[in-house]
């Protein structure tokens, strides 16, 4: 038979217990009555109800740990509140396992039931699913299966109320060597903050240092000491004599540092526990525990262990040859603190679950939908940027922005910088309040990609043409009511430029329902006495949604070397969100005097399939894209068919108007007036080369006299056999 230990008090009635949870044990086994688990006894303490039950446990002859066939265990609850119960193993050699509690006696053994916190544990509790976990908890230790082999390592010790923040700078495996001076805040009522010292302020500050464990398997949780003796037993467990350890630190310090003031500063010592899963498996990770020595300072420290003396006259303060004692130890109280880093980038990419990027971005416009897409990436570990806005932050700005009122009267530029609080030591932003219209190329030089967040068509038209830029840039805007979004990614060449994708969304504007609508004129608000002085009528959730939809896509797209354009639509009903991608097809730019056409595939396709439509017939229409003639760029988007009242026959064609005027207006109203007539076209037919006839050049002059009046290029595409496609253009005079 084995040795059973006494549970908690005396032997009680069932209905004397005074705990629900108690009751419902005892209820659910008396009346149940399982056959793998049997009611034993009742024991009552004055502030203690404990519940003794046998359990039959399945597990193979040959065990990995000892557990028996039968256990007896004592479930103890608190009878007047609803804490977790302990676990108690009656049986006097039952095995030290893994997860398991250390409590003020080493015996009975306190089994660690839940890795959830009791508050979300009970929120489920049954007696019927508490006896089967005991059962598990047993089975599976028995075959050293309960704890996974992807779970987490246990903590060496229970889990403290403080915290310890050390620089994100700071490597501790390397304090060992090195002793660090701090000043250490406290931050609340449970943080701590270590930070360096100034040279001036150095003689009043803790002196951070850190002694290393053999490395040890996962077992018993340990209780946490509380002063330095049962920190020293603690430690001698762990193989780390922390007596012996201290003396050759305090010599050290006392005869070799040319810092005299050493032993003047209070300790900070830090242990480092390196973690197998099993003794013979390789160290998995390693756990790091600090220890605030109370008021003591260091030579205090060295006098308790009588590795120091102190005359009391002279104040000398003398070596001891004697070995370390630790008789006085216990009166000297430490407060255990959990150590961790600030956060660094590497650390901000892991808990965000992707890969750090460390190479340079540019992001100009740092409004709305900029400073929140910065801030999104920026936390996430994902590069080093450069923040350009000359835009002066005001409190109308808050509604949106990721900074407060409060910034108001600085740059967005300036305000951005703040981020780099995310990561002390390390500057993520750097803030640049220039007008991007008057930088050149070299102002990028070193950074991987531009995102141009600015939603302004200037600066989206400036880093298109700007000459000698070759970094890729991106633009991404919310369209003006809100619900779409909307990214324009060139590729790594630059083949694909973003005014040419800006073309491209106003293509799918008119044409894709993903995009049809989503250019409407957004209302205002005004804020100052100036006419320019609006700001948009636009909702926060949206802007907090599109930025992460934005900060998401900017991630993958920056290591894809094609051109795209990305779309997405909320519906403002349901919230449900469609996306759609667009691969540009090939498209050629071609000179035309100071002028400069571009065009692509889609529209020479859709130009033939008109054409052939029409065969053996002449057919025509007219041409829709934009002009810019700050740049001199005309850009071919679209094309109209042949309204129903022209004229087609197989040597000639003249082009009627019925429809044309409506169907254009229609398009300029689509997209808030960016694409519009920009000139004509017209087929010709089988074995008739795309050159202009005597009829075409007489309508393209009389062109030329229309788009004068407009100082605009007079634009005529000939389409012909074979996808044959000729321009004919002529400059304003």
């Amino acid at each position: 038979m084995p040795i059973l230990l006494p549970a908690p008090g005396e032997v009680a009635k069932p209905e004397d217990l005074r705990s629900p949870r108690a009751k419902s044990l005892v209820d659910y086994l008396e009346s149940v009555k399982p056959a793998y688990t049997s009611l034993v006894e009742v024991r009552l303490t004055e502030s203690l109800d404990a519940v003794v039950i046998e359990l039959d446990i399945e597990r193979p002859q040959n065990c990995v740990y000892p557990i028996a066939a039968k256990e007896i265990l004592a479930v103890v609850f608190d009878a007047a509140s609803d804490l977790l119960p302990s676990i108690l193993a009656l049986r006097e050699d039952f095995p030290l396992v893994p997860h398991m509690n250390r409590t003020e006696r080493e015996k009975p053994r306190s089994l660690c039931l839940y890795d959830e916190p009791w508050e979300q544990v009970r929120l489920s509790w049954t007696a019927a699913a508490f006896v089967r976990r005991i059962r598990t908890w047993l089975a599976d230790t028995a075959v050293s299966a309960l704890h996974r082999h992807d779970q987490a390592l246990e903590p060496f010790l229970m889990p403290s109320q403080y915290t310890l923040i050390l620089p994100a700078y700071l490597d501790i495996t390397k304090l060992g060597s090195q002793a660090e001076i701090m000043d250490v805040q406290a931050w609340g009522e449970r943080t701590f903050v270590a930070r360096p010292l100034s040279a001036q302020k150095m003689t009043s500050g803790y002196l951070l240092f850190a002694l290393a464990a053999p490395p040890r398997s996962q077992g018993v949780i340990s209780r946490t000491p509380r002063n330095m003796k049962e920190l020293h037993d603690l430690l001698d467990e762990f193989g780390l004599n922390l007596a012996e350890a201290l003396r050759s630190k305090i010599v050290e310090w006392k005869t070799t540092s040319p810092e005299k003031y050493l032993l003047q500063l209070k300790p900070i010592l830090v242990v480092v526990f390196p973690k197998r899963r099993d003794k013979t498996g390789p160290v998995e990770t390693i756990e790091y525990n600090g220890f605030l020595f109370s008021s003591k300072t260091v030579e205090d420290i060295g006098i308790a262990l009588d590795v120091l003396s102190k005359d009391s006259g002279t104040g000398f303060t003398g070596i001891l040859l004697a070995p370390p004692s630790t008789t006085s130890l216990e009166s000297i109280e430490i407060a255990p603190v959990p150590v961790q880093n600030g956060l660094t980038r590497e650390a901000a990419a892991d808990l965000n679950g992707t890969a750090p990027f460390d190479d340079c971005l540019t992001a100009i416009g740092a409004g709305a939908l900029g400073s929140q897409i910065v801030n999104n990436l920026v936390r996430s570990g994902f590069g080093k940027w450069k923040v350009i806005d000359s835009d002066i932050f005001y409190p109308h700005n808050g509604v949106r922005h990721l900074f407060m009122p409060t910034s108001a009267g600085a740059t967005k530029a300036e305000i951005m910088q703040g981020i780099n609080a995310c990561f002390e030591w390390e500057t993520v932003i750097e803030g640049s309040s220039r007008d991007v219209l008057t930088l050149d190329a070299t102002q990028f030089a070193g950074s991987v990609a531009i995102f141009d967040l600015s939603a302004s068509l200037p600066v989206s038209r400036y880093l298109a043409h700007l000459r000698g830029l070759s970094t890729r840039c991106a633009s991404v805007f919310i369209t003006p009511e809100g619900h779409s979004l909307v990214i324009l990614m060139e590729d790594k060449s630059r083949h694909v430029t973003v005014d040419w994708l800006e073309m491209l969304h106003y293509r799918e504007v008119l044409h894709n329902a993903l995009a049809v609508g989503t250019l409407t004129v957004g209302t205002h608000r005004r804020y100052g006495n100036g006419c320019r002085d609006l700001s948009a009528v636009l909702s926060q959730d949206d802007v907090a949604l599109w930025a992460s939809t934005a900060s998401r896509a900017l991630k993958r797209l920056i290591h894809s070397e094609d051109a795209s354009l990305l779309l997405w639509r909320r519906d403002p009903l349901t919230g449900s969100v469609q996306s759609g991608t667009v691969s540009p097809n090939p498209h050629v730019s071609v000179r035309m005097g100071n002028w400069t056409v571009v065009y692509d595939d889609w529209l020479c396709q859709k130009l033939s399939s008109l054409r052939l439509s029409k065969l053996p017939n002449e057919t025509g229409g007219v041409l829709i894209g934009h002009f810019d003639v700050h740049y001199s760029f005309c850009y071919l988007v679209d094309a109209l068919p042949s309204p129903t009242d022209s004229v087609e026959w197989p040597t000639a064609y003249y082009r009627g108007v019925v429809g044309l005027r409506e169907a254009v207006l229609s398009i300029e109203e689509k997209t808030l007036g960016q694409v519009t007539y920009v000139g004509e076209w017209h087929s010709h037919p089988d074995g008739v080369t795309t050159n202009p006839s005597t009829d075409d050049l007489k309508a393209h002059r009389w062109l030329q006299e229309s788009m004068n009046a407009e100082s605009l290029p007079a634009l005529m595409v000939i389409i012909g056999e074979n996808n044959e496609f000729r321009i004919v253009a002529v400059e304003p005079e």
